[in-house]
C-alpha cells in the first residue's frame, strides 16, 4: 500500500516538474520571439512598439538573456545609457558564455568612451571557445582601440 502511494506521489510530482519545465521552455521561446519582434520594430523606426514587445519579452521570461540584451540595445538607441548598461550587464550575468552579448556590451562601452572596459568585454567574447562571430568582434576591438587613441584618454 505504501509503495503504491509513493509511486502515485512520485508520478504526480514528476508530471508537475515536466509541466513546469515545458511551460518554462515555452515562455523562454515566446520571450525570445518578443525580443526579436522588438528589435524588428526598432529597426523599422517604431520605438513605441519596440519597447512594448521588449517589456513583454522580459516579463515572460525574466531569465532570458536575449530579452535583456535587446532591451539594452533599445535603451542605447533611446540614449538612456544608464538603463542600457544595466540591461547589458544583466544579460551577461544571465548568460556569461554568450559571445554576442559581450561583443554588444563592449561596443556599447566603447561608444560611451569607456574604452578599457569596452575592450575587456570584447576580449571576453574572443576568449570564448565556441564564439562564432570573431571577425565582427575583432573589428569592434580595432575600432575601439582607434577611438581610444584619438581621445588620448586611454593609456597606451
Amino acid at each position: 500500500m505504501k509503495q503504491g502511494l509513493l509511486f502515485v506521489i512520485t508520478c504526480w510530482g514528476l508530471m508537475g516538474c515536466h509541466l513546469w519545465i515545458e511551460n518554462s521552455d515555452s515562455h523562454s521561446r515566446a520571450s525570445t520571439t518578443y525580443a526579436e519582434l522588438g528589435l524588428s520594430y526598432l529597426a523599422r523606426g517604431r520605438p513605441d512598439l519596440a519597447l512594448e514587445a521588449l517589456l513583454k519579452a522580459k516579463a515572460m521570461a525574466p531569465y532570458n538573456a536575449m530579452a535583456w540584451e535587446a532591451l539594452g540595445y533599445y535603451h542605447e538607441r533611446s540614449e538612456q545609457t544608464k538603463e542600457a548598461a544595466e540591461a547589458y550587464r544583466k544579460a551577461i550575468y544571465l548568460s556569461p558564455h554568450e559571445g554576442r552579448t559581450h561583443n554588444n556590451y563592449g561596443a556599447f562601452l566603447c561608444r560611451q568612451g569607456q574604452y578599457a572596459k569596452g575592450m575587456a568585454e570584447l576580449q571576453a567574447a574572443l576568449r570564448l571557445e565556441y564564439y562564432a562571430n570573431r571577425q565582427k568582434t575583432e573589428k569592434n576591438y580595432e575600432r575601439c582601440l582607434q577611438m581610444a587613441r584619438k581621445s588620448l584618454s586611454y593609456p597606451l
